[in-house]
């Protein structure tokens, strides 16, 4: 066997859920590099290790996709095989995918990383023997461990972070799991590894993890508690090294939960002289609003704002925030500020909650109403529960605490996800028209509807 390591991007919702689509994540096909997979294969090419990606995202094709696979594996015959499943949309073909690598080659090592799955655990050895272990949280030092442990023939029980299946089916937890790495530790990303990279949206990577712990994310299991953001000199070694590949004219993305507030105009300085567009998204629980003139200032095109919603009872109950007043406030004056601005949009990015009731969502309305001549776009979408959140592991108990009933059906079943009815008078199908009818009347640019996806979204504008 080759001492080598080949990463497959999935295809992303090739098999439509089986409920409403319209206002659900589903439709957002954001049509990007896949980031760990990139990040984990420059890692390992720095440590000499040959690392090869092939993505297959935007294929709907799933005959073809799984021949192809075939064929890679006969050639290349890899020591490893690392499968990304970062969404309930493309968990199946993750599946395909490690049942025909393991097919092809019995003895090369079948490992399945992502949030997704990190979020189930054993339940995706549980659905395909073909997986050989997965690989819990980020994945660059696991996966070096693995591959080191592979080719010297060393038994992968014991690998920090990784679930793995014994010789007669039994499963293992880990026993230790390895501090995250720091970001500056990690080498400049080699876009040019990416099949296709010109053809997507380009991105610079600020920060990982959250300083927020909502009841319905899983960033806090992935990534850990805190938030960890790059120095000052590694994002400026990391934003020279993007332009350098993609050029100043794409509008790029900046993938951070919220600069690091202290040091974020040093950062937005290095932006600006860079000369760049770009977009990021933040929370209002920091006053942001004193930024947006340097937001504006550093060729910031669209401002995410993740307001949730205006409800205050809302804001506590998915454990947002302590203090929805001064959340609220904050959410005001960022409008506020960015309307002085011509270059820069703003979005509000809007969920319908369990517990919700037509009153929240009234007080919700009313928010986005008297701000609908500062607002640009605002995309809404009803609750869907993922493993590695607490809502997930609450599924049984909402019913009793709001009314929320789960929905459940063959589809939700096999890619572990649950829309949530968020209430006994409010369904999660009439949640969507909602969602629906909130972007339509709040989106007077019509920057997003129901006839533009994200991808077009930030592409063409």
């Amino acid at each position: 066997m080759k001492k080598s390591i080949i990463f497959f991007n999935p295809p992303f919702n090739r098999e439509k859920p089986d409920y409403m689509t319209d206002a659900s994540l589903a439709r957002f096909e954001m049509d990007a590099i896949n980031p760990g997979l990139l990040s984990m294969a420059s890692f390992l090419r720095a440590q000499g290790i040959s690392a090869e990606i092939y993505d297959f995202y935007r294929r709907k094709d799933i005959v073809s996709v799984e021949k192809e696979v075939a064929e890679i594996v006969s050639l290349e015959n890899p020591s490893v095989v690392g499968i990304s499943n970062l969404s309930a949309y493309d968990y199946l073909d993750s599946l395909n995918i490690a049942k025909v690598v393991k097919q092809t080659n019995p003895n090369t090592k079948v490992i399945v990383g992502g949030q997704h799955a990190s979020g189930l655990k054993s339940q995706i050895l549980i659905d395909e023997h073909s997986i050989d272990g997965l690989v819990e949280g980020e994945g660059e030092r696991p996966i070096l461990d693995i591959f080191q442990r592979v080719i010297t023939g060393k038994n992968l029980v014991g690998a920090p972070n990784l679930w793995i299946r014994r010789d007669k089916g039994e499963i293992l937890a880990p026993t230790e799991y390895y501090k995250p790495l720091d970001l500056d530790q990690i080498p400049l990303l080699d876009f040019a590894i990416y099949p296709e990279a010109l053809s997507f949206t380009p991105f610079i990577e600020e920060a990982r993890g959250c300083h927020l712990s909502c009841d319905y994310c899983n960033n806090v299991f992935f990534y850990g508690q805190n938030a960890r953001s790059k120095s000052i000199e590694k994002f400026a070694r990391d934003v020279k090294n993007t332009i350098s590949f993609f050029g100043k004219e794409p509008l790029y993305a900046i993938m951070t939960p919220n600069f690091r507030f202290r040091s974020s105009s040093e950062k937005l300085a290095l932006l600006k002289k860079a000369g760049i567009r770009w977009s990021t998204e933040v929370s209002c629980d920091i006053p942001w609003a004193k930024m947006v003139s340097e937001f504006a200032e550093s060729g910031m095109f669209l401002l995410n704002v993740g307001l949730e919603s205006a409800s205050p009872n809302t804001l506590r109950r998915m454990n947002k925030v302590a203090n929805p007043e001064k959340y609220l406030s904050n959410a005001q004056r960022i409008l506020e500020e960015a309307q002085k601005y011509e270059s820069l949009k703003t979005r509000f990015n809007i969920m319908i909650y369990p517990g919700d009731t037509y009153e929240d969502i009234e007080h919700t309305r009313k928010f986005l109403e008297s701000n609908i001549a500062r607002l640009d776009a605002v995309v809404c979408c009803p609750t869907i529960a993922y493993p590695g959140s607490r809502l997930f592991d609450q599924l049984k108990k909402i019913e009793d605490i709001c009314g929320a009933r789960v929905f459940v059906s063959s589809f939700c079943e096999s890619t572990h996800h649950y829309p949530i009815h968020p209430s006994p008078d409010l369904s999660f199908q009439d949640a969507s028209k909602l969602c629906l009818k909130l972007e339509e009347e709040f989106s007077p640019a019509r920057l997003l509807s129901l006839k533009h996806n994200y991808k077009k979204y930030e592409g063409n504008v």
